[in-house]
């Protein structure tokens, strides 16, 4: 088998990746539940679709390299191709210092985020993605970056195992991200994020605690404010965001606690 070469290209070599096709099939999506209105907590339940289909953004959404550049300033982008031999199997794009939603505003600023990442149907099973998504997050390492943010929806099951595997954490649920795009405003947006440099991310979130460090009960609600802008909540949403523990058959959820030693997140029962 001929060794896959993972390589960063310019604009002149952007038909390489607009020939890679970008689809899969949803055979399952994972149902929201919420607790309480929310405050009990979320969980997501995987549940077979009665009749399976395939997504195929290309046949609709000029998801490649040169309908983004028609969009945002890709000047400090990086876009990667594999190929094998001269065919290209794999693409990825990282995202530098660009608004691009839902990846903005009140996020931190050495977020790189993983705008696409895709393997050519006839060519997965091969490990291909994940050596794009390392070799992506190596790139923005090296450019200072402290995390990389991703999105995906809760129909692309087989991306939020893909995600999982590669070290990332589920941060957010956005219960009605997409309730814009009628083709897709059933479905929950989900925002994940891998650690590039956990030392200062560490660092980080010990900041973020001691902030609220000796706050009673009677704060909780403005603690919860604070906490929103703190760890990247965006006006106007309906997502709550922490850390969460992922059961392997996507039962689980998010509890959030208020204790007088401060606010706590703790991992609502797996089901």
């Amino acid at each position: 088998m001929t060794s896959i070469h993972i390589q960063e290209i310019g604009p002149e070599q952007f038909p390489l990746y607009d020939a890679i096709p970008n689809r899969y099939r949803v055979e399952s999506v994972l149902r929201v539940e919420a607790m309480n209105g929310g405050l009990g907590g979320f969980r997501l339940v995987e549940e077979r679709v009665a009749k399976p289909y395939v997504r195929d953004y290309d046949s609709h959404h000029g998801d490649n390299p040169a309908a983004w550049a028609a969009t945002f300033d890709m000047s400090r982008w990086g876009i990667f191709v594999a190929t094998d031999g001269e065919q290209p199997v794999g693409g990825a794009a990282v995202a530098l210092d660009t608004p691009v939603y839902p990846m903005d505003h009140f996020q931190r600023k050495d977020l790189a985020v993983l705008w696409d990442i895709r393997v050519h149907p006839d060519q997965r099973g091969r490990g291909i993605g994940a050596e794009l998504f390392q070799y992506a997050a190596d790139w923005a390492r090296r450019k200072g970056y402290g995390q990389l943010g991703l999105e995906t929806d809760s129909a692309n099951v087989p991306a939020c195992r893909f995600y999982l595997r590669q070290g990332c954490t589920l941060g957010a649920i956005h219960r009605f991200g997409y309730i814009g795009c009628p083709e897709v405003a059933q479905n929950a947006m989900l925002l994940w994020y891998f650690d590039l440099s956990p030392d200062r991310n560490r660092q980080l979130l010990e900041s973020i605690n001691s902030t609220y460090e000796g706050e009673d009960d009677s704060t909780e609600f403005s603690r919860l404010g604070k906490m929103r802008h703190r760890q990247a909540w965006a006006p106007g949403t309906h997502c709550l965001t922490a850390v969460l523990r992922v059961s392997e058959g996507f039962g689980w959820g998010l509890t959030l606690a208020a204790h007088g030693e401060g606010l706590r997140w703790l991992p609502a029962e797996f089901g």
